[in-house]
């Protein structure tokens, strides 16, 4: 069981199977699909239980399998073996040759390394667990659909398109609770949803079991869908067709949005408010945000809908603002200041702790 990465592992299950099968004195080889060997070595209780050399100091496995698996070949009366040959280690001779990283990204991950020890990392991840985290935003649906290109029209000059398949996936505010999901305890989302509920079935389907939605259903609307036709084999959009009313909430549904919040905020130890300008957070209900005393983490983003009528205005007194370079300078109608005087400006002018901003492949700043 290999689970290091992108594009990894660098020989495949199917190529280390038949290498092993060579072997004179293995007689079978299977494939494991858990990341640990306790449940093979219970179901086909060997004799011998081999590892390389280096997990004879037990001590020095990270992951703290070692013991678990020594007391399963126990149980099955085998023992464990350790190796004293020359060790092959593939990642070793990825890290030395095929260095996918940046020098200074290097330089910031040994930085890194030399202040922090593994294990107070992995203590300090693991105590998201038990963080409940409100999180407040638009719920997106986006389908894709996948297309070969044809041509254009023998008539009229538009392109046409072939459809071959689509997929839907749960965006916005469901994806971003979805990722939390694994290192939280329990996530709240205050969302809106079409009218008619239509989508409700599919977010429910498509939602991991610790968040707990609060929905509300708003007028003359459907749930947002965003729909884009992408080229199958250069994986470019070529057309975006949007579902969407981006019309504020009437003045009922303001009062059961607050009421949510009122009622959600006691129960949770961190707000995350995802604006993507779509009519759910209006003035009103950010100036209400703003008074929380909760830890407060922003992420606002600009789209083909609220461009160039996006601001961060509204907000003040967060704890944390995530914002793309292109975003901020939108919002100060700035193209050419360099970035960390704007990344001061926001932050002394919103009263913002903590800012980043994301530049594509030129990384993050972080002020």
């Amino acid at each position: 069981f290999i689970n290091k990465g992108p594009n990894r592992p660098a020989f495949k299950s199917n190529v280390r199977m038949k290498f092993l099968e060579s072997i004179e004195s293995i007689d079978y080889v299977t494939l494991s699909k858990s990341s640990s060997a306790i449940e093979i070595i219970k179901k086909i209780k060997p004799d011998i239980y081999c590892k390389g050399k280096d997990y004879k100091k037990n001590t020095e496995d990270i992951t703290g399998k070692i013991y678990l698996e020594k007391k399963a070949i126990d149980s099955v009366k085998g023992k464990i073996v350790y190796t004293s040959t020359q060790k092959f280690s593939s990642t070793y001779y990825i890290n030395k040759y095929l260095n996918f990283i940046s020098k200074d990204q290097e330089f910031f991950i040994n930085k890194i390394k030399s202040k922090n020890d593994f294990f107070e990392i992995e203590k300090k991840i693991d105590n998201f667990k038990k963080l409940k985290i409100l999180l407040i935003g638009e719920i997106i649906i986006d389908d894709y659909v996948f297309c070969e290109t044809v041509g254009k029209s023998g008539k009229e000059p538009f392109l046409v398109l072939k459809e071959l398949h689509s997929n839907k996936y749960l965006g916005g505010t469901g994806a971003i609770a979805n990722h939390l999901s694994d290192f939280c305890k329990s996530i709240t989302i205050i969302s809106s949803i079409g009218k008619k509920r239509e989508s409700e079935k599919f977010i429910k389907n498509n939602i991991s079991d610790n968040i707990n939605l609060k929905l509300i259903p708003k007028s003359n609307s459907s749930t947002i869908i965003k729909k884009r036709y992408v080229d199958y084999i250069s994986k470019s959009k070529t057309l975006g067709v949007y579902s969407i009313n981006d019309n504020p909430l009437n003045e009922n549904e303001e009062k059961t949005f607050e009421g949510y919040i009122e009622q959600e905020c006691k129960k949770n130890d961190l707000v995350i408010i995802s604006d993507y300008g779509h009519g759910l957070i209006s003035k009103k209900i950010a100036s209400k945000l703003n008074k929380l005393k909760k830890f407060k983490s922003l992420n606002t983003q600009i789209n083909s809908f609220n461009s160039g009528y996006i601001t961060l205005d509204k907000y003040k007194n967060l704890d944390c603002l995530i914002i793309n370079e292109g975003e901020l300078r939108q919002n100060f109608r700035d193209k050419d200041t360099k970035i960390e005087i704007l990344l001061k400006k926001i932050s002394q002018s919103h009263c913002i702790k903590n800012v980043t901003v994301t530049r594509g492949a030129q990384g993050v700043v972080m002020y």
